[in-house]
């Protein structure tokens, strides 16, 4: 019997044990047809029918490289509705069942590519008409006849940023010619590239724009002059020409871009292409961070409403993904549209992210993070760039997506070191590159205070005198709490309290009667003063004297300093300290015998 007959008698029977058994399932292969052409596509890791689109776009990619998966529609026959698009596979298992065969496959259509293009140019002519609306301390960019970037589902206005006009800032005052925008996947750097095609279109530009596509897609390449959009390709004459002039601006978005003399900016995750780019003469990186808790209620309740995403489920996708739309507002809506139950949509969405974490080791997701290989693509769900502590646009700072995700890391650094300390403390130490080491560190620096135990310190002077104290303080075993503001804090409640967000002060935990604590890996930690004032007002007045402990890795903690208080800017505060002079500082050292520290 010939391979291709076994083959064909395998699928049979696969398709037969679907019709037979009580319950229709979806086939572990569905047939597709589209422009007379025939593919076949496994169904194992798909979910909802946005997969299946995003499938059919990458089987048929040479025809719907210029669609969205939104445009392709499913039909069971030539004639029939489309399927529903928000649904999930399972729930038109009858109708699927029936396209497990080539001779009945499913039908793939789309909005006709007159139409597409049509309504790209619509948005391009309506782009200088829009205006800025201020809603409270937000303000929106309102599109008058069209959608953002013509798709229905981004809607007509979004979310100006305050970091947008930030970045935008830059590009006039600091005087370079090409401009590479990073952040973490989902953040909004597409939405940014939108908001700066509006300054273009303001201002009369030419614009060289190559929009967000699959990998494996042609690169779609689109001359945008005063009211006309012209679909060429990358290496025409006409888009060379364009781009050897420096009044043009050149778009891209997560693609290498053509080397020219038009002014560029690229918006990208950090990828290969990124990382060669910024080596060029001439070109600077500026990082985008994820949105605050504000930014996203904010958008919710202008963009969503309550209907479309209770905010309840918000808060609790917030808590697990952080401040990355993608996930806690737009997959959020999508999902909850189609399953129509908050605890399913939580489920899957979580547990897509710890799919992420239980990926591999730990050091395997820091590792392709700082690679910023294709696997690193996968390590942003769990690691995010962040704002540099100086507030500088030009350098980042990686951090845990959350504090859920950070407990889930801790219990995973539990699993893989819990036996060999020392080689993780080695191992921690290898990352000495940005703050990738103190990503390590710091949540087993958390779990070994909260499990008390007496630890070794020094106190720390101005002027620093060499020291050879050995002294110790205990503090009893303690559970974490998690507080949004200052006011929700009591002291009196023996607790480790911890802000929700890193952002929130200048210090990692609090402990009453009046104890600091902040992990951290670097020689040099300046503390930012206001932060300090009012984690200190929220302390209240106690007989106890105020510490703030610097919580190091062994190899710091006999040479540790003193340090700076700062202002806002980042810049040594010249003011008088007030009660933040009474804080006294601590270097407090985290054994290698975990013993030491849990008694």
């Amino acid at each position: 019997m010939s391979a291709i007959k076994r083959g064909v008698q395998t699928l049979f029977l696969e398709i037969n044990s679907y019709f037979n058994s009580p319950h229709t399932h979806v086939p572990p292969r569905i047939w597709l047809l589209f422009n007379n052409k025939l593919v076949s596509i496994a169904t194992d890791k798909l979910v909802f029918m946005d997969d299946l689109a995003y499938g059919a776009k990458k089987r048929f990619s040479h025809s719907l490289r210029d669609f969205e998966t939104s445009d392709i529609t499913f039909h069971t026959t030539k004639h029939a509705d489309a399927l529903t698009s928000y649904s999930s596979l399972e729930d038109h298992a009858a109708q699927l069942s029936l396209c497990a065969v080539p001779e009945t496959p499913l039908i793939v259509k789309v909005i006709a590519k007159s139409n597409v293009e049509e309504a790209l140019v619509r948005f391009w002519k309506d782009l200088p008409e829009a205006t800025l609306v201020a809603d409270g301390e937000m303000v929106y960019l309102d599109l008058k006849d069209s959608y953002v970037l013509e798709h229905e589902t981004l809607g007509r206005r979004f979310l100006v940023r305050s970091i947008y006009k930030e970045l935008c800032e830059h590009f006039e005052r600091d005087g370079l010619h090409k401009w590479v925008v990073a952040g973490t996947p989902g953040v909004g750097k597409t939405v940014f590239s939108t908001y700066y095609l509006w300054i273009a279109a303001c201002e009369n530009k030419t614009v060289v724009w190559e929009p967000s596509q699959s990998q494996e897609d042609v690169v779609s390449t689109y001359l945008m002059t005063s009211g006309s959009v012209e679909r060429l390709a990358a290496g025409s004459p006409r888009v060379l020409n364009a781009l050897s002039d420096p009044g043009t601006v050149y778009i891209v978005d997560g693609r290498v871009p053509i080397l020219c003399k038009a002014w560029t900016l690229l918006v990208t995750s950090q990828q290969e292409h990124y990382k060669h780019l910024i080596k060029k003469a001439g070109t600077m990186p500026l990082y985008m961070a994820p949105w605050t808790y504000e930014e996203l209620v904010n958008c919710k309740i202008n963009l969503y409403g309550e209907a479309a995403l209770p905010t309840k489920l918000m808060d609790q996708l917030y808590e697990w993904h952080g401040g990355v739309p993608r996930y806690v507002l737009e997959l959020a809506s999508s999902r909850f549209k189609a399953l129509g139950d908050e605890d399913a949509v939580v489920d899957t969405l979580v547990e897509e992210l710890t799919e992420a974490i239980n990926k591999g080791r730990i050091t395997d997701i820091v590792n392709a993070h700082a690679a910023r290989t294709r696997d690193g693509e996968y390590s942003h769900r769990v690691l995010h760039i962040c704002s540099h502590p100086s507030g500088n646009h030009y350098r980042f700072h990686v951090a845990w997506a959350s504090r859920q995700v950070e407990a889930v890391v801790l219990d995973r650094i539990t699993q893989e070191f819990t036996t060999d300390l020392k080689n993780f403390l080695r191992i921690s130490k290898e990352y000495n590159t940005g703050n990738l080491r103190g990503l390590l560190f710091e949540p087993y620096a958390h779990s070994v205070l909260r499990a008390g135990g007496t630890f070794q310190v020094r106190r720390l002077f101005e002027g620093d005198p060499s020291s050879d104290q050995n002294i110790k303080v205990s503090f009893t075993a303690a559970k974490l709490k998690l507080f949004r503001v200052y006011e929700e804090v009591d002291t009196h409640i023996d607790v480790f309290w911890q802000p929700f967000s890193k952002n929130l002060s200048s210090i990692d935990l609090l402990r009453g009667p009046a104890n600091f604590f902040q992990v951290t890996v670097a020689k040099r930690h300046p503390i930012k003063y206001s932060g300090l004032k009012i984690a200190l007002n929220a302390m209240g007045q106690s007989a106890s004297p105020l510490r703030l402990y610097f919580v190091v890795p062994p190899d710091l903690f006999w040479t540790y300093k003193s340090q700076p208080y700062h202002n806002a800017e980042g810049n040594l505060y010249q003011g008088p300290l007030g009660r933040v002079g009474d804080v006294e500082q601590w270097a407090l050292i985290t054994p290698e015998d975990p013993k030491v520290a849990i008694m």
